[in-house]
């Protein structure tokens, strides 16, 4: 007996658990009757059949589409009569609210919590504007049944109604193919229609008598008539104007791109792309090797101040952190090595960072040091050209490129937007002309970029260098050679790799760089070179802080009736 009850009881929970929430329109009715002025008094019958729940609201979206104004708006059920309130999210009972966005009016309205069964709401409208003036008639043109919801109409009996019983050979009706019966009466038209789809929306089309009810042409009409016409008669020869415009600059630009890259790609360079190198391909300094490669400004400018520390006119010091989390100071200090043999932008970095002082916390030189990355950029770029490895006005050609294909997107944006906005209007082609334009400007952007105006030297040099770059990225502890480390470190630096660098050569017993002290020794300590101290002491933090000091650099790099029914909207529940 009790292993009967529980099977009871866990056959009602499984039921509970599968009972779903979901409601139709059981009924949707539209009763239209045309005033004597020419307005409309509309009254919609609701009726919602709800499975589960519970449902506390329910609203119906009225448009002003093809319309001079919808006022006089109320709700009820039976003989209750909802009060209208301001809170668009009401959730007291027997209250509505009507909230406006553009051309939208949003009757929302909140009812006892309902599970199961059905409710009946009556929604009351008036309507101005809806009877459409022609010279040899009017016309009505009536959306009983919205298109823009989310469940079934399951039936709905309409009507709409003149002042005065016009004769039934004076309406000329049209209805969808798929609505009901349409019935014709003395100054009424009728429809029915069973389980309409919620994509469907329920139109009549009436025309009838010229004169039959007072009032002037709708506000709306003149512009709605003027797009309808020039839909019929003038857009189908517009968009086939403009796709062939499309299809045109589409192929031009594509044509035009592909010659200019045909005639200013860079050459291939010669050997072997998969090749590594385990030293510097040739004398270039790190800086320079930088420029070749199109690192940036800034990493050149922390591998000259590396190169200058291995060739003895500066030395490194790892300062102690005051506040934990932030980067720990970088000192640098001048040696009284004498740097008139350098070469000059070498004497520019210097100046830069020292000026008139001997030690200096590179953290408090960054306005220096953004100068200096500018100008360092600058002068090794000119050294490259000198040195035959780029050709002067292949980079000018690819500056004007740049240039032009830039003002030639923003161009472009704007007339895609302005498309935009009229392609509803005019022609959905009418964006698709610019987008051709900014897709192959953006196109050519991107490809002038990629072309670094290197000559065939430079090409070569460029292979060679990025096998070094590749050896430098890949190192193993078990590849590494001693005494390398304070040669390589610049170059690893200059390209990009220096932190895998660090790490490969931090599992080894090579010595720390003469020049470099860190935190836990004083500046002035014998035991701060590397001679008494392994790499493994060298502090991922510093190297972390003297990045962090050239990433704050790189700001220096580089006739007919106007089309549809009037009304509408949607409706639903929750």
């Amino acid at each position: 007996m009790r292993c009967s009850a529980i099977i009871i009881i866990l056959l009602s929970i499984l039921t509970g658990c599968g009972t779903t929430k979901s409601y139709v329109w059981q009924q949707f009715d539209s009763d239209v009757r045309i005033a004597a002025d020419g307005t409309l008094q509309v009254t919609e019958t609701l009726t919602l059949r709800f499975t589960g729940g519970p449902y506390t609201f329910a609203f119906r979206d009225l448009p002003q589409r093809r319309l001079d104004a919808v006022s006089a708006i109320s709700v009820n059920e039976a003989d209750r009569v909802f009060t209208q309130v301001e809170a668009e999210d009401s959730k007291e009972p027997f209250t509505f609210s009507i909230v406006r966005e553009n051309d939208l009016q949003r009757v929302r309205w909140v009812y006892p919590a309902t599970t199961g069964g059905t409710r009946t709401f009556v929604l009351r409208y008036t309507v101005a504007g809806a009877v459409r003036r022609y010279p040899n008639y009017d016309e009505i043109w009536w959306s009983l049944v919205p298109a823009n919801r989310d469940q079934l109409v399951v039936q709905s009996r309409s009507s709409i109604t003149w002042p005065t019983g016009l004769p039934v050979a004076d309406l000329n009706v049209s209805a969808p193919d798929w609505s009901g019966q349409i019935e014709r009466q003395p100054g009424v038209v009728a429809v029915q229609a069973v389980n309409i789809p919620t994509a469907a929306e329920l139109t009549l089309r009436v025309q009838f008598p010229k004169n039959s009810v007072a009032g002037a042409q709708p506000a709306w009409q003149p512009a709605a008539d003027e797009q309808a016409r020039y839909n019929t008669f003038s857009r189908p020869t517009v968009n086939t104007v403009l796709s062939a415009l499309a299809m045109a600059s589409l192929l031009g630009m594509v044509g035009l791109v592909w010659f200019w890259w045909r005639r200013n790609r860079d050459p291939q360079g010669r050997g072997f792309v998969g090749a590594v190198s385990s030293a510097a391909p040739d004398d270039l300094h790190p800086a320079l090797a930088a420029k070749l490669l199109r690192g940036s400004n800034s990493s050149a400018l922390i591998a000259t101040l590396l190169d200058l520390a291995k060739r003895g006119y500066l030395t490194m010091h790892e300062g102690e952190r005051k506040i934990r989390f932030q980067p720990q100071p970088v000192l640098a200090r001048r040696t009284t090595k004498d740097a008139t043999t350098l070469a000059a932008f070498e004497q520019n970095v210097i100046q830069a960072v020292f000026g008139d002082q001997t030690e200096v916390d590179l953290r408090e030189r960054r306005q220096n040091l953004i100068k200096a990355a500018g100008t360092l950029g600058e002068e090794t770029h000119h050294i490259i050209v000198e040195r035959g490895y780029f050709d002067p006005r292949a980079l000018q050609r690819r500056t004007v490129a740049i240039i032009v294909s830039s003002i030639v997107l923003g161009i472009g944006v704007v007339l895609l937007v302005v498309g935009g906005v009229l392609a509803e209007r005019y022609s959905w082609w009418l964006p698709v002309v610019p987008g051709v334009v900014v897709l192959m400007a953006l196109l050519w952007l991107i490809i002038s970029r990629t072309v670094h105006g290197v000559t065939s030297e430079g090409a070569d040099a460029v292979v060679r260098w990025r096998a070094f770059q590749r050896y430098l990225r890949q190192l193993k502890p078990s590849q590494t050679s001693t005494g390398q480390f304070d040669h390589l470190l610049p170059y690893a630096t200059a390209l990009g790799v220096q932190s895998k660098f660090v790490k490969a050569y931090s599992a080894t017993d090579e010595p720390l760089p003469i020049w470099f002290y860190p935190a836990m020794t004083g500046q002035n300590s014998s035991g701060g070179g590397g001679e008494t101290m392994l790499l493994q002491d060298w502090s991922q933090n510093f190297m972390a802080s003297l990045t962090s000091v050239g990433d704050s650099t790189s700001s220096g790099d580089g006739g007919s009736s106007g089309g549809g029914a009037s009304g509408g909207g949607g409706a639903g529940a929750g």
